[in-house]
C-alpha cells in the first residue's frame, strides 16, 4: 500500500505540468525534496513539495476590470469606490 502523501515522479510531473525528466532535474538540483528507501529505488515526492512548487498562473490581462472582479466574486463598483477613497486618503 502506497502512502497517499507521496507521489512517484510520473504523478509529480503530471501534477506540476512538466516532464518526468524535469522532475528528475528538479530533484537533482535540490528544487524538490524526495525520498528514496535505498540507492537506485524510485524517488517518492511528498505532496507538500508539489504544493510548494506549484506556480499560480496570473489571469489573462485581456480581461476588463469588471470581468476580473466578477471572476473573483467581487463587486467592481465597490472596489472602484474603495480605490477612489484610498487614493483620496493617500493624497491628503
Amino acid at each position: 500500500m502506497q502512502d497517499t502523501n507521496l507521489l512517484n515522479t510520473t504523478q509529480a510531473a503530471k501534477a506540476l505540468g512538466v516532464s518526468v525528466d524535469q522532475i528528475r532535474r528538479m530533484i537533482s538540483n535540490g528544487q524538490i525534496k524526495s525520498i528514496q528507501t535505498h540507492d537506485r529505488s524510485p524517488h517518492l515526492i511528498p505532496t507538500a513539495e508539489i504544493l510548494r512548487n506549484t506556480v499560480i498562473k496570473p489571469r489573462s490581462s485581456r480581461m476588463s476590470f469588471d470581468e476580473y472582479c466578477e471572476l473573483d466574486g467581487l463587486n467592481a463598483s465597490l472596489i472602484k469606490r474603495l480605490n477612489k477613497s484610498l487614493n483620496h486618503y493617500l493624497s491628503s
